[in-house]
This record gives structure tokens, C-alpha cells and sequence, in this order.
């Protein structure tokens, strides 16, 4: 049963930095070396995208934007396939499932 004061909680930034966070190591860092990591000089390239309406402590959208080589590592992680051995619809598979885990829906 939620209390007052658990309801009326606002959710903030550091919040949902921390729930990335977590579920960043339970889903991307399976080996303890910090996953899937930014590459220097690659731009903002961002043609793997997922959003997820979110109701709750927080009402909005979350919106997930990455690069198809790292949404590609995603997929590869989440579902335990050789990165060779990833399609297309593992690729949505997994950054649907991501976006979804981080907005808790």
C-alpha cells in the first residue's frame, strides 16, 4: 500500500539516473567491465530509437536514441547472441525491451 509520502514524490533527474544505472549493470555489464562504451569521434548518430509513454511517480515519454552499432550490442547482450548473429528483429526486440525496463512499463 503506497503512503502519502510515497505518492506525492516527484521524480527527478538523479532518480532516473540511478534506475539506468542499475538496470545498465544488470542488462549491458554482464562481465563487470562496464559494457557497451561511447566511441570517441563517432557523432550523434541516432537511427535506433524506442519511446514508452510513462505514467506514475513521473508522467512523460522515455525516449532512447543510439547508434545501430550500439543498439546491435543491445541486442547482443540482452539476448545472448554472437554479434554476427543478430538480425534486424533482435535489434528492435531489444531496444523496445530497454526502453521498457528503464520506464517500468
Amino acid at each position: 500500500m503506497n503512503t502519502t509520502a510515497e505518492t506525492d514524490r516527484e521524480f527527478s533527474l538523479g532518480d532516473l539516473k540511478a534506475v539506468v544505472a542499475q538496470i545498465w549493470s544488470a542488462y549491458l555489464d554482464v562481465d563487470g567491465t562496464g559494457g557497451i562504451k561511447a566511441l570517441p569521434g563517432i557523432g550523434p548518430r541516432v537511427p535506433v530509437t524506442a519511446a514508452v509513454p510513462m505514467n506514475g511517480a513521473f508522467t512523460g515519454h522515455l525516449a532512447l536514441a543510439t547508434s545501430t552499432r550500439a543498439a546491435s550490442l543491445v541486442a547482443s547482450l540482452m539476448l545472448e547472441l554472437d554479434l554476427p548473429s543478430v538480425h534486424d528483429d533482435d535489434v528492435v526486440d531489444a531496444v523496445g525491451e530497454l526502453a521498457n525496463i528503464i520506464a517500468g512499463t
